[in-house]
C-alpha cells in the first residue's frame, strides 16, 4: 500500500512541476482537472441513478384505478 501512496505523491509532485512551468501550463492543468472531475462525477451520478431506478419499483403506493 505504501507503494501506491508513494506513486500518488510522485504524481502530484510531477503535475505541480508541470503546472508551475508557465502560466499556460498551469491553466491547462487546471482545466483538464476540472473536466476530469466533472466527467467522473457525472458518470457516478448516472450510475447511481441507474441503481436507484433498478431498486425502486415503477409505481409506489396504490395502483391506479382500472378504466372500462
Amino acid at each position: 500500500m505504501s507503494t501506491i501512496i508513494g506513486q500518488f505523491a510522485e504524481l502530484v509532485r510531477l503535475f505541480t512541476d508541470v503546472a508551475m512551468h508557465s502560466p499556460v501550463s498551469g491553466f491547462l492543468v487546471l482545466i483538464s482537472t476540472i473536466l476530469l472531475a466533472f466527467t467522473i462525477l457525472f458518470g457516478a451520478w448516472l450510475f447511481l441513478g441507474a441503481i436507484v431506478d433498478y431498486v425502486v419499483p415503477d409505481s409506489i403506493g396504490r395502483t391506479p384505478p382500472q378504466g372500462n
